[in-house]
């Protein structure tokens, strides 16, 4: 996931014209494991936290729980987002 928040799946290598192929690999794992878990959360958002549906128990009998881990002290640089 972090491969795909930080857009390295978009670097190639210095003075060549494609991607490596360890970049492929990640990236066409990263696909794999992204659909799958749309099978489960058909509005998956690797950016944010997945929600509880309203009930603490939720996040015990839910099989997939994704965590956004944000410290306390964060600030967000607007100028440096997409």
């Amino acid at each position: 996931m972090q491969f795909r928040l930080n857009d390295k799946h978009k670097r190639k290598p210095k003075g060549k014209w494609r991607r490596g192929k360890r970049t492929i690999a990640k990236e066409k794992l990263y696909k794999l494991i992204n659909k799958r878990i749309r099978k489960i959360y058909s509005n998956f958002n690797i950016g944010i936290t997945t929600g509880i549906d309203g009930d603490r128990r939720n996040y015990w009998n839910h099989p997939y729980r994704h965590w956004l881990f944000i410290p306390s002290n964060y600030r967000q640089d607007d100028s440096k987002t997409k």
